[in-house]
């Protein structure tokens, strides 16, 4: 379990001055995925052909383990505790591999168990927030001429988060506000058979978020590590 501790006010940088709010923090860092990924799929167009065997549709089914990470960013007034556990989920991801080196994928995963606490002004809550990133970035498989297919490639994703039950004190739930993330992912396929359509597969994301309800936000930023199996054609 990791303890997350967020002050009444935001933390002193070292440097000098205050650290810059999560908004324009979560700005630049949607803009850096958002190039990124630009960038990726331009390279994914120029580096295709038409003629390019590798043309095809891979589908990705994920059971997966998610450890929240992170530090504390900020709160409104009083102080707040926010224990986060690892979780477990599932999802899916589809890619289209424009040419044996590039891919662009999306996906959706759903990890249901990701129990929080929360102990603000005497109010506890105990409870399990549902976490479902819908993710899209650009695939750059490394070893295309091996049977192993080792992929890397970043991300952006759209986060929904459920909403938290209080189990005492005065207030029945905490909203938990959509977010936007940025990350990384990088994944290994392992073909089964001579026709190689399905695979054993394995892949470890880091996604930048937080978990933001009024005044209150705690950074989630998880590491996602998954096993599954994988289908092409």
């Amino acid at each position: 379990m990791e303890v997350l501790r967020v002050e009444p006010t935001p933390p002193s940088n070292p440097r000098g001055g205050r650290f810059p709010e999560k908004g324009t923090v979560m700005k630049r860092e949607l803009k850096i995925g958002f190039i990124a990924i630009v960038v990726a799929i331009a390279l994914c167009l120029a580096g295709s052909t038409h003629a390019d065997e590798e043309r095809g549709w891979r589908i990705r089914v994920d059971f997966a383990l998610v450890d929240p990470g992170g530090d504390t960013w900020r709160s409104g007034g009083g102080t707040v505790l926010a224990e986060l556990d690892t979780g477990v989920g599932i999802g899916v991801r589809g890619e289209y591999q424009l040419s044996r080196r590039f891919g662009i994928e999306f996906g959706l995963l759903s990890a249901a168990t990701v129990d929080t606490t929360l102990i603000s002004g005497g109010a506890t809550s105990v409870d399990i927030a549902s976490f479902a990133p819908l993710s899209f970035g650009a695939d750059f498989h490394l070893t295309p001429d091996r049977r192993v297919d080792l992929y890397v490639g970043p991300q952006v994703a759209l986060i929904e988060y459920g909403d938290v039950e209080v189990t005492s004190g005065a207030v029945n739930s905490f909203s938990i506000d959509r977010d936007f993330g940025v990350g990384a992912i990088v994944g290994l396929d392992v073909p089964v058979g001579e026709a190689r359509h399905w695979a054993f597969q394995t892949n470890l994301r880091h996604l930048v978020t937080s978990m933001e309800s009024g005044a209150i936000a705690v950074d989630f930023d998880p590491t996602i590590f998954s096993l599954g199996f994988g289908y092409r054609w």
